[in-house]
């Protein structure tokens, strides 16, 4: 096993099993690549020469890693990217073995090994993630299943969002936005490299203090965050019930993190085809949307955002929300403050990132020259 050297302060895992338990859930081989930094043998991994869209999560704990979009040929034998789906998803370790010195890859949600990274790819970071095919499991472009615990847990972590989780980043630095972090949402990098994240049900600071979500005043405690009935980050905020369970599972977490990670994906590629134009994602904990302004030249300035249910639809939806409805008599335009597309006719498609990224370019088709 890989000699492992803490020198990026890693987080605490959010998916903690007992041995017996890995040994339990996983096979032979993704136990020895996951929980014992094992390496597979070079071409003969399910996904060194596969070409198939989708995103790439830990065969783990089911966390997304890898998009894809960013695979590509390095001909060593073992499936390489660029780039994870976001920074935070993976955590970047020292290893010292085989009288070698190399960076390790691990899986930040559950500390799973996945491979390492070298400074010798193809991107703009000049960055090959070299992973094993065991220590991944190719999602094909569909949005899973949510559990039937999503919407308690989304409107419990909602409530962590606006009266911790900003109110804490707020404390510091006089800012509300969060952002999605692949498996999870929480705070951008402070100018320490330290970060407030959710991940499965935990609550935790990179690095420093990971607590299970139960209360919010058992949580404002911990985290040293002041309750307050208005948290000054907007006029909807849920009502605040410090000593209510907050109810929140773990893979319903991790169900909404997806989807926020989903969102990203979107957007980003909207902002490489669009440049400028679009803003920086960010998630409102307002209203919870993971969103972005765009403003095209010449054109009615938008907001496209990602939604993870409200009192509107009560499944999450991707919407185009103009700054004003006048003179927009398509029958695109389906709701008081746009169109919206339900997750459940993204699960539905083919492809539900296309259908996404399809139909928020034909709104922005749409928007009225000004």
């Amino acid at each position: 096993m890989p000699t492992r050297s803490n020198d990026n302060e890693s987080s605490v895992p959010a998916v903690v099993r007992s041995d017996a338990d890995w040994r339990e859930a996983l096979s032979p081989e993704q136990y020895q690549v996951l929980r014992k930094g094992g390496t597979e043998r070079a071409f003969t991994g399910e996904y060194w020469n596969c070409h198939d869209d989708g995103v790439y999560r830990c065969a783990g704990c089911g966390s997304s890693l890898f998009s894809s979009s960013t695979k590509f040929e390095s001909g060593t034998g073992w499936p390489s990217f660029t780039d994870p789906v976001v920074a935070q998803a993976v955590t970047l370790l020292t290893d010292k073995s085989h009288f070698m010195t190399r960076t390790e890859v691990l899986c930040r949600a559950c500390g799973g090994h996945l491979g390492h990274v070298f400074p010798d790819g193809p991107g703009p970071t000049g960055e090959r993630y070299c992973m094993n095919s065991a220590s991944l499991k190719l999602d094909r472009r569909t949005l899973l299943a949510l559990p039937a615990t999503f919407e308690v847990t989304r409107d419990g972590l909602h409530q962590v969002a606006c009266f911790v989780i900003s109110p804490y980043r707020k404390a510091r630095i006089g800012r509300i936005g969060l952002r999605s972090t692949g498996d999870g949402f929480g705070t951008p990098l402070f100018d320490d490299g330290s970060q407030m994240v959710v991940r499965g049900d935990v609550l935790l600071t990179e690095p420093g203090t990971a607590q299970r979500m139960t209360t919010l005043r058992e949580l404002a405690a911990v985290f040293g965050v002041e309750l307050l009935a208005d948290p000054g980050i907007g006029n909807d905020v849920p009502e605040l019930t410090p000593d209510e369970s907050l109810q929140i599972d773990a893979a319903a977490s991790r169900s909404l993190g997806e989807w926020y990670a989903f969102a990203q994906r979107v957007i980003d590629t909207l902002a490489l085809r669009l440049g400028g134009a679009v803003g920086e994602a960010t998630l409102w904990p307002e209203h919870f949307d993971l969103a972005s302004d765009v403003r095209l030249a010449g054109r009615r300035a938008t907001n496209v955002g990602f939604s993870p249910g409200d009192v509107f639809s009560a499944e999450p939806y991707v919407y185009v929300g103009p700054d004003s409805m006048a003179d927009l008599t398509d029958r695109y335009w389906n709701a008081p403050f746009g169109a919206f597309l339900g997750y459940s006719a993204l699960r539905a498609a083919p492809d539900g990132f296309d259908r996404a990224l399809a139909f928020v370019e034909e709104g922005l088709s749409l928007l009225p020259v000004e």
